[in-house]
């Protein structure tokens, strides 16, 4: 019997790399102002709290590194 697996693609963003990405997706500069919220809580996300950057449909997601939040990725379908 073969058991399927769920698969994701994923990118890894390293923190040198961050403004560059950020720049390239038009986000840099609600970044640098606070202006970008955790999906999950709402928490100004900063370079400090910054947990993950989901790309779902050309929209990037941003959620804080509050465990909470990380928990939430996997269990909601929108991402």
């Amino acid at each position: 019997m073969k058991i399927k697996r769920e698969t994701q693609k994923f990118e890894l963003i390293f923190e040198k790399e961050l403004e560059e990405f950020l720049k390239r997706n038009g986000a840099y500069e609600e970044f640098i102002t606070g202006k970008i919220k955790c999906k999950y809580c709402g928490e100004t996300i900063t370079s400090d709290n910054l947990g993950v950057i989901l790309v779902k449909k050309g929209s990037l997601m941003f959620i804080c590194n509050r465990l909470e939040c990380l928990g939430k990725i996997r269990s909601n379908d929108d991402g």
